[in-house]
């Protein structure tokens, strides 16, 4: 049966129905009222609030006090200072004075309640992280075999970007593709830390993290592709985009700057941000200007997409994963009433982490990774590098086998322990 971390522990809000309880007692709320009165009167009397407090539950408590319209109360001579002090409250009094000390009460409420949220936090705290060590480590026992396949996967994606990038650099420093080299080297060890984002994510039972993490997995990695696949014009293109990407940038802050009190750009610096849009317009064209501008011109687009540069390196197929990762990324019906953390059927509003549905994410991060470093490993071809991208697609398949399985396992034990139920 799938183990569904527990919900954050009910402490904290025990703890604010205290306060509430202690807040609105009806002594409590008298005895404000009373120190009101006092105030009108020259007295403070919230230096004894208690001694104020318990004067008002004997008076709540004398037999005579619900037929009473009205009452008399006089307080002790420490409250008052020696003064001869008489209250008068009437039932419309009692109404006014709860009207208005209502403000006063929530304000102390407010107070109270955070005070008992901070009361003592590492005990409450040790609890949760108790739980959260126990979820994780039965997490860990089941899936531990692709778990463990996925972490040797990374761990051999990263060697092999690091040796290759240092070969390349030496060898093609004065080459005309060093642009398409230094691109993917960059691309790739993004790819890679992105990976072991993936891995704590699922590690911790985040499935649908962990899968929004792997879309820009594929995202770098059909970026790559593309321009380890049409060389260094592209590449040059795509380094020269960052200052299409800042002039956009700054379009939009200096929309919101004065709503966000931000001081706006300077005149100077938009004027620089002007003429260097007007340069790279001249220079590259119009549409170089557009979000995915760079990659205009090899792909005969006007206005290309994400979409239209996937399916120029053939990766178009894993568009529907795309689109499901999309969904735990926006807030779209689809991805608010879907979730991967939840399994199949059940209706459940999940708020933490999960050990079902982590299949996806983790065979989708292996592969995304095998077909970058085959990219980098491709772009100067030899026997160390095909024999390399071989191995890569091996292990990410095993990879996959192992994740699939273990999902399987969970899905056949579930409707096994629903049977039993039924």
């Amino acid at each position: 049966m799938p183990t569904k971390q527990p919900h954050a522990a009910a402490e904290f809000h025990h703890a604010y129905l205290a306060a509430l309880r202690s807040q609105t007692e009806p002594a409590h709320v008298l005895a404000n009222i009373l120190i009101k009165k006092l105030r009108e009167q020259g007295i403070d009397g919230s230096k004894h609030f208690d001694a104020i407090e318990r004067a008002a539950e004997r008076l709540l408590a004398a037999p005579s006090a619900a037929e009473q319209s009205s009452f008399d109360l006089v307080l002790d001579d420490e409250i008052t200072s020696g003064r001869n002090v008489s209250i008068h409250l009437d039932g419309t009094d009692l109404e006014q004075a709860i009207e208005a000390a209502s403000l006063d009460i929530l304000g102390s409420l407010s107070k109270t309640a955070l005070q008992g949220v901070l009361k003592d936090p590492a005990a409450r705290l040790l609890h949760l992280t108790n739980e959260r060590d126990a979820f994780m480590r039965r997490l860990e026992l089941t899936w531990a075999e692709p778990l463990k396949l996925l972490d040797i996967h990374v761990a051999l994606c990263q060697e092999i970007g690091e040796v290759r990038n240092d070969w390349l650099r030496r060898r093609r420093r004065r080459a005309k593709d060093i642009a398409v080299v230094d691109v993917v080297t960059r691309l790739h060890g993004r790819t890679v830390q992105i990976a072991g984002e993936v891995q704590a994510l699922l590690r911790n039972g985040f499935a649908d993290g962990a899968m929004s993490r792997w879309r820009t997995m594929h995202e770098l990695t059909v970026t790559a592709m593309l321009i380890a696949e049409r060389g260094p014009a592209v590449a040059e293109r795509y380094v020269a985009h960052v200052g299409a990407d800042s002039i956009k940038a700054a379009r939009q802050y200096q929309r919101f700057a004065a709503v966000l009190q931000h001081r706006p750009i300077s005149a100077r610096d938009q004027k620089r941000l002007d003429a260097l849009a007007v340069d790279l317009e001249r220079k590259y064209g119009k549409p170089f200007l557009h979000d995915y501008g760079w990659a205009a011109d090899t792909l005969k687009n006007p206005n290309p997409t994400f979409a239209s540069i996937e399916a120029a390196v053939d990766l178009d197929r894993l568009r529907p994963y795309f689109k499901l990762a999309s969904n735990t990324v926006h807030a779209g019906a689809k991805g608010t009433f879907f979730r991967l953390g939840v399994l199949g059927d059940q209706d459940g509003i999940l708020a933490g982490a999960s050990n079902v549905g982590l299949q996806e994410a983790g065979r989708l991060a292996a592969l995304s990774l095998a077909q970058i470093t085959t990219a980098l490993l491709l772009i100067h071809p030899n026997t160390d590098s095909i024999i390399w991208s071989r191995v890569l697609g091996s292990l990410s398949s095993k990879v996959e086998l192992q994740f699939v399985k273990v999902q399987r396992r969970i899905e056949r034990e579930e409707r096994q322990l629903r049977k039993g139920n039924a």
